[in-house]
């Protein structure tokens, strides 16, 4: 005879209930946005579970932990950030490829803005998307005379430009920045030959 005292609350199983949403990374990653989206401050593999409704075991059938899950969760986000496919394909000039690239990133920072929070308070790796627009970065800067100081000193302003804009929440507007990011780009173009 068992003597534990039984919850009238069933244990949640690993799978799902029949006639619900299978469990997969898609359905996985989307739960953790929505709870940032929501306002948690964090994304724990326990609070996904609860919110699908399975038991946290069953989430690590399709991710490996809290780390692979905040990884695919940013390369949702920020996936449009693909040096394959860049944002200002088709456009013509240095200048024009910086304020395309600078304008989707600011979007993006903007529309993720508690994913934003996390990545700058180092509680999820920023890697991804600091690798990505530093490779579109170099792809639009590249037709122009930048020595490597130079144009790293050019990368860091504009990261520091649209990460402050990004502070401004919902409201931050890009038009504002283009003269400044203009200005940039064309003021490190002409000190080719200074440090």
């Amino acid at each position: 005879m068992n003597t534990h005292d039984q919850s009238t609350t069933p244990r949640r199983r690993g799978r799902p209930p029949r006639g619900t949403t299978p469990l997969d990374l898609d359905t996985i990653v989307d739960a953790a946005a929505a709870l940032l989206a929501e306002g948690a401050g964090t994304v724990s593999m326990r609070a996904v579970a609860q919110r699908l409704g399975v038991d946290a075991m069953a989430l690590y059938h399709h991710v490996a932990n809290h780390e692979a899950l905040m990884h695919a969760l940013v390369d949702r986000r920020f996936g449009s950030l693909d040096p394959a496919r860049p944002p200002f394909a088709g456009t013509a000039t240095p200048v024009n490829k910086v304020l395309a690239l600078c304008e989707r990133y600011l979007a993006l920072a903007v529309a993720n803005g508690p994913l934003v929070s996390l990545l700058a308070a180092g509680k999820v790796d920023a890697g991804l998307p600091a690798r990505r627009f530093r490779q579109l970065f170099d792809a639009a800067v590249a037709e122009l005379p930048l020595s490597r100081p130079t144009r790293t000193r050019l990368h860091d302003a504009l990261v520091d430009l649209l990460h402050g804009a990004a502070l401004a929440g919902p409201q931050a507007r890009f038009a504002p920045l283009r003269a400044p990011i203009r200005w940039l780009v064309e003021g490190a173009a002409q000190a080719k030959g200074r440090r």
